[in-house]
């Protein structure tokens, strides 16, 4: 029944339709790996804080977001009438109410991770911030986009991709977290997943980025990505084990 779902939202990409953004997939996937009942309203950028800004507090003035940034997605509402906003938040209320499987929120491995991404994304920011409108966004969001992420890089994004975005791959190579990344997952050997035959949170933080570069790109995004982690089959091999959970990205 409509009522006994949880309402997801996400952001829509041109069409076909799919889900691409890295923080709603981490709650995706969650959603899927729990086998939890929901349904997705897509939001374009300039729709998001009118239809959020009633049910959940705004994100505090130094939360780090884009200029003028009040909420974000991912956010749902639960069966109940609660309504969360933030992927991390997000999980652990999951976890909290549909405890089976297990997210394993307390593993080492996730603060290493999103500690890594912050990295890698600083890198890679260069790089798909000017791409992103014409790849991914539909054109109501175009606005949008440059207006919230100009002030970030201190320069239009064209010029952001002449001056930084060309060797941003290199940058991130050189730097060495993707390859940090890498080692993690090769820790366990039993494998595929961070911690060995069970998947986490941790995977899915990690999937997110990785579906992301994916929908940016295959050839000059997720391609580059594998081609400078130091092994890309492990990284294959996580995609693969999860297909069962990212399979469903349009609805």
């Amino acid at each position: 029944m409509a009522d006994e779902q949880i309402l997801f939202f996400d952001i829509p990409s041109k069409p076909p339709l799919a889900a691409w953004s890295l923080n709603p997939w981490k709650s995706r996937l969650v959603l899927h790996y729990k086998n939890l009942n929901y349904t997705t309203e897509w939001l374009e950028y300039p729709e998001i804080a009118p239809r959020l800004k009633d049910h959940i507090e705004a994100w505090p003035e130094n939360s780090g977001l884009p200029p003028g940034t009040t909420h974000t997605i991912p956010a749902l509402k639960l069966p109940s009438g609660e309504w969360l906003m933030d992927s991390k938040k997000i999980a652990h209320r999951l976890e909290e109410l549909y405890p089976s499987p297990p997210l394993h929120l307390d593993s080492p491995v996730i603060p290493k991770l999103e500690a890594a991404l912050k990295i890698i994304m600083k890198h890679l920011s260069n790089y798909f911030m000017p791409l992103l409108p014409s790849r991914i966004l539909n054109e109501v969001s175009h606005a949008h986009w440059y207006k919230s992420r100009e002030p970030v890089a201190g320069m239009p994004l064209d010029q952001l991709f002449e001056t930084k975005g060309k060797t941003a791959w290199h940058d991130l190579e050189k730097e060495g977290t993707l390859r940090e990344v890498t080692d993690w997952l090769k820790e366990n050997e039993e494998g595929p997943f961070f911690l060995g035959k069970e998947a986490s949170y941790a995977d899915f933080v990690w999937i997110g980025f990785l579906i992301f570069m994916k929908c940016l790109g295959e050839e000059d995004a997720y391609q580059q990505v594998l081609k400078r982690s130091g092994d890309a089959g492990v990284h294959e091999r996580l995609m693969e084990a999860a297909k069962q959970w990212t399979e469903r990205n349009d609805r």
